[in-house]
């Protein structure tokens, strides 16, 4: 898989290419010391194979020389009895270490196996060489076995220790075996004892050596490929969690990677095994071969735009930017590979949206920061300029001087009031009765905006509690009662309905109007900040909503409704006689945990 850390990251020296097998410095020393041990104690499966081998083959010996005892009674009736007997225990006894003893854990010392093993055999050879001298068998070459076997799986002392005792038993049996023949003839058996032990003592430091560098290779290799495996992973994750889209194409024209994103911009069916396949053959991709072609003919990396028609007029706008890789070696296995990224047009334009809109706010709450001071010396002036006019067309440009300075004033507080939103802890945030609250502050909206018609109160939630600053709720109540006023239908029948519903940890809190259905062009700018419709306000009533909504884990939402009355009466036991549809904005709200902290 081919790494993506940005788009196009630059060269380094400190980064390979991933596809030679080599782990990037970020990551390769990621193994710490107690993971590199256990890397290491995954040598007990190489360990396991040595230690059974070396069992076996000590089995095989004892078995041969129980069949060879055997032999030897059969043929030489003078043979003892006990040198069988000997045999059959130690067949007994390897036969069992092969089969109950476990396998030398790696890196535990060799020192307590020693005695069931090396030394038995020892032990056993030279019994054997001692008191089993005949003409059919010689077993002095035996005692070469041990060394052998301890320079594979013992320490350098167990080596050592192992060799030296080897070497005198068979100094032990030489002397016995050739101590009544001439003083030449021992002299030169002595002499071809010591040659012999000496080849001993150098084969099994040889071997000794070459084992522990192999394991010490065994161990390396092993870390290396957990390393491997640890970075595959890890830049499998990365690119299947970026939001674009990566696909990798070979030199030889298949595709070799593709992450989930680039399936969906390519609208490729989920599931269909596509790795491994000529990129002409896949349906999907064709759009992308003249990209393909021409970064290989160039050997270097393209941009472009490409419009994708799956179905219909339904369009995908996709930029993609290609980049070439050559083979980490000259080797003809490796081939060149083409990464393409691809970048969804549409999402790229709503980021900038988003960047623009978070700069025009910066700007325009700083705007209001500066213009609230002159704005106040104009309110402050028309206000002194009223009492010394007489005239009445004066006073009705002076008095369009004063709404005008008031409406701007209500846009510089909704302006600031959004930069200056801050969220608080949990704990600090105080419990409130639903009820109560929206009651009251139904009563104070009423009283400073005297409708002409109704506002009615469903109120069924008495024991919810919620965590809401009281002032950010009148806040919300406050734009959302204006809001349905100013858009209800006006006349005999327009109604404003409040009510209050608990479900399970949840409460919600809705205001309905009715009115006409909202214009499919405001809707989906809804709770934008600046979306306002064709009245004259801020067009940040919603949005301030949502944005307190949010600081107290509350989800605010939009929805064309019924009137939440009764047909038979309302709320002040009033006839409605209608069910007509109308705009409800509700507010889910997360019940409080601790009822004993309410405020009323």
């Amino acid at each position: 898989m081919m790494q993506m850390a940005t788009p196009f990251p630059a060269a380094s020296d400190n980064t390979t290419d991933p596809l030679s097998g080599q782990p990037q410095d970020w990551i390769q020393n990621s193994l710490d010391d107690d993971e590199l041990s256990a890397v290491s104690g995954d040598a007990s499966f190489t360990s396991s194979r040595i230690w059974q081998g070396f069992m076996t083959a000590r089995l095989m010996v004892a078995l041969l020389l129980l069949a060879l005892q055997v032999l030897e009674m059969y043929f030489h009736n003078g043979s003892p009895a006990w040198l069988l007997a000997l045999c059959a225990v130690y067949a007994a006894a390897t036969l069992s270490t092969r089969l109950g003893v476990s396998p030398m854990p790696p890196g535990e010392p060799f020192e307590r196996y020693w005695p069931v093993t090396l030394g038995l055999d020892l032990l056993v050879y030279f019994l054997l060489v001692w008191f089993g001298g005949s003409d059919m068998a010689n077993y002095v070459p035996l005692l070469a076995l041990p060394p052998v076997i301890s320079a594979v799986l013992g320490t350098q002392r167990v080596t050592v220790l192992t060799v030296i005792l080897s070497s005198l038993l068979i100094g032990l049996a030489s002397w016995q075996y050739y101590r009544a023949r001439s003083m030449d003839s021992q002299i030169l058996r002595y002499a071809m004892m010591a040659l012999y032990m000496l080849a001993m003592f150098l084969i099994a430091s040889v071997l000794h050596r070459v084992s522990r560098s192999y394991g010490l290779q065994q161990s390396q290799s092993r870390a290396g490929r957990k390393l491997l495996r640890l970075h595959s992973r890890i830049q499998d994750m990365v690119v299947q969690s970026v939001r674009d889209g990566v696909v990798v194409v070979g030199g030889s024209g298949r595709l070799r990677a593709i992450n989930e994103a680039a399936q969906q911009m390519l609208h490729m069916p989920q599931g269909l095994p596509t790795i491994g396949k000529p990129v002409e053959t896949i349906t999907e991709m064709r759009p992308l071969l003249h990209l393909i072609h021409q970064s290989f003919a160039d050997a270097e990396g393209v941009s472009s735009e490409v419009f994708l028609f799956p179905s219909g007029n339904q369009s995908t706008h996709l930029m993609v930017h290609s980049r070439i890789s050559a083979p980490a070696s000259a080797s003809p296995d490796e081939e060149p590979l083409c990464l393409l990224y691809l970048q969804d047009m549409q999402e790229l334009q709503n980021q900038v949206r988003t960047e623009k809109l978070a700069a025009m706010g910066r700007m325009s709450a700083a705007v209001a920061h500066e213009i609230r001071n002159p704005l106040a010396a104009i309110g402050q002036a028309a206000q002194l300029l009223a009492e010394e006019l007489d005239q009445p067309l004066q006073k009705k440009l002076n008095g369009m001087v004063q709404d005008n300075a008031q409406r701007l004033g209500r846009i510089v507080h909704d302006v600031l009031d959004i930069a200056r939103m801050q969220q608080h802890p949990p704990a600090e945030v105080p419990v409130l009765t639903l009820d109560v609250e929206v009651r009251q502050l139904c009563e104070e909206w009423l009283q400073q905006h005297p409708p002409g018609g109704q506002i009615r109160l469903m109120l069924q939630a008495p024991d919810a509690l919620v965590r809401f600053e009281q002032d950010h709720l009148r806040r919300i109540m406050v734009n959302l009662l204006d809001n349905a006023w100013r858009h209800a239908q006006q006349g005999k029948d327009a109604s404003v309905v409040v009510s209050t519903h608990a479900q399970n940890s949840t409460v919600r809190l809705q205001v309905w109007s009715r009115g006409a259905p909202l214009q499919p062009a405001i809707l989906g700018r809804l709770f934008e900040p600046f979306a306002a419709g064709p009245s004259r306000s801020t067009g940040l009533g919603l949005y301030i909503c949502r944005e307190l909504c949010r600081r107290h884990h509350a989800d605010i939402h939009y929805q064309r409704l019924s009137s939440p009355l009764p047909p038979d009466g309302g709320a002040r036991g009033q006839d409605t006689g209608n069910t007509e549809d109308g705009n409800a904005f509700f507010v889910d709200m997360p019940t409080a945990n601790a009822p004993h902290n309410r405020t009323r």
